[in-house]
């Protein structure tokens, strides 16, 4: 999510992904075995298909821009981390798993890593993937960390990034200043340093992927997807498979992507065949698709959360040019605020009555679909539903009702404690979930918080 967050963060993981059954092999596994397996052993026997598979994706998320350095819509993620590859993935049981990396080592205090790359990995124009690619795409986010601010999390505490067997082997050693938890969890996409040298760094945040003058043949990556066409007006996102992936996972030769304005439209082509896979089912409609024939559904832990973000930037950051309507109101940059948010929302009711008990309660950003990075949070770091310990906190940092309107203000500023809380009108879950959340906080007029 691109908001910024607060500690009242996660309100839910989801946990529902649904698909129709057809004759041919289309499996609802394969985006998140595209996306997130380990790899598997490349089969060289060329299957015979007599006609193209085409596979049809529903979605309700319109991408924001398909620029890897400006994009914050999940979706825009989606079809970036299909074109591009990371170095690690993750497998089967969703722990830390091998991509463009088939394996790694690290020495005694974690603060040196080495990679060993796939060697039969070959860019979208047919160069091979090598190390220098890997270095050129680190050292990209390294050194310029406004324009690529997007990832500079995952270089922080980088202090070099080398190539010992050279730029056109196979080995990458990464170096911290510190050690780092998520060596196997770089998410920095690699991109091809034959193409991305030519683009000036002013430029990464706004160049177009379809860009002839620096991407003649569209946007080139290594990964399981080729990015054909994007028609913004149509919404609709076409790939083709490639055929030199070095993992065999791709099973349809053609992915097209449709983007629908609502829940119900979407959910109208799943049951007239129009499109093989909804993504994102909405709770609601869950048990009685399941019960359509030729329609067939799974629910599987999901790596995807539902959050509160709130607004935690600063004031100078909000009177910037760059955002000429940010809220000013700063009293969601009080932790005591958000505190009390967090305490004010009734996650579990939200599970229950709109997520149909197709979801758990969140206590972190990291979901419980992973072990291997969840963390279990104490009883005394979990934010219960408590409006009196929400009340108490308020009371505490000096947010009184002065005017006696409902509405607590600061003390000191006047400040009202009245916010604009912001939802996707596409999503229905969304809108339940946004309403739910509002009568928490308003629940009582002892406990008001905001109008």
């Amino acid at each position: 999510c691109s908001m910024l967050r607060g500690e009242s963060g996660i309100l839910a993981d989801w946990s529902s992904r649904m698909s129709r059954c057809v004759a041919v092999a289309l499996c609802v596994a394969f985006l998140a075995v595209a996306f997130l397996a380990a790899p598997a052993t490349k089969n060289v026997e060329a299957a015979v298909i007599a006609d193209p598979v085409t596979m049809y994706v529903g979605y309700t998320q319109t991408p924001d821009t398909l620029n890897l350095f400006a994009m914050t819509l999940s979706i825009s993620y989606t079809v970036n981390f299909l074109i591009y590859d990371t170095l690690n993935s993750v497998d089967e049981d969703l722990n830390a798993g091998a991509q463009l990396a088939t394996s790694w080592e690290y020495n005694e205090d974690g603060t040196v890593w080495t990679y060993h790359l796939a060697e039969d990995a070959y860019w979208h124009d047919g160069e091979k993937v090598t190390a220098g690619d890997v270095e050129f795409s680190y050292e990209l986010v390294m050194n310029n960390p406004e324009e690529c601010a997007l990832w500079g999390g995952y270089v922080e505490d980088f202090s070099d990034v080398s190539c010992p067997d050279g730029p056109d082997g196979y080995t990458v050693q990464v170096t911290t200043s510190v050690p780092k938890a998520t060596m196997l969890a770089i998410m920095v996409p690699i991109l091809p340093e034959h193409i991305w040298s030519a683009i000036p760094v002013g430029d990464l945040t706004s160049i177009d992927p379809f860009d002839t003058e620096y991407f003649p043949d569209g946007p080139i990556g290594s990964g399981p997807l080729v990015l054909e066409s994007y028609d913004a007006v149509r919404g609709v996102i076409t790939f083709s498979k490639w055929d030199s992936y070095y993992i065999d996972t791709v099973k349809v030769d053609e992915v097209i992507f449709q983007v629908f304005k609502t829940d119900d439209a979407m959910m109208t082509a799943l049951y007239s065949g129009d499109i093989d896979v909804a993504s994102g089912v909405p709770a609601r409609v869950w048990d009685e698709t399941l019960a359509t024939d030729s329609i067939d559904g799974q629910k599987v832990k999901s790596m995807s959360i539902f959050e509160l973000g709130i607004n935690c930037a600063p004031e100078w950051m909000r009177t910037k040019d760059d955002f000429p309507s940010a809220s000013t109101n700063l009293e969601t940059t009080n932790l005591s605020v958000r505190q009390a948010i967090a305490h004010a929302v009734d996650k579990s009711q939200i599970v229950d009555e709109i997520l149909k008990g197709l979801a758990e309660e969140g206590s972190t950003l990291i979901p419980t679909a992973t072990a291997y990075w969840h963390y279990n949070v104490t009883a005394g770091e979990e934010y219960d539903f408590n409006l009196d310990e929400a009340a108490s906190i308020l009371d505490a940092a000096g947010y009184v009702d002065i005017d006696d309107d409902g509405i607590r203000e600061n003390s000191t500023s006047e400040a009202e404690l009245s916010f604009s809380l912001y939802y996707r009108q596409e999503k229905v879950d969304d809108q339940l979930a946004a309403g739910k959340i509002e009568q928490c906080i308003r629940d009582s007029d002892k406990h008001s918080l905001l109008t």
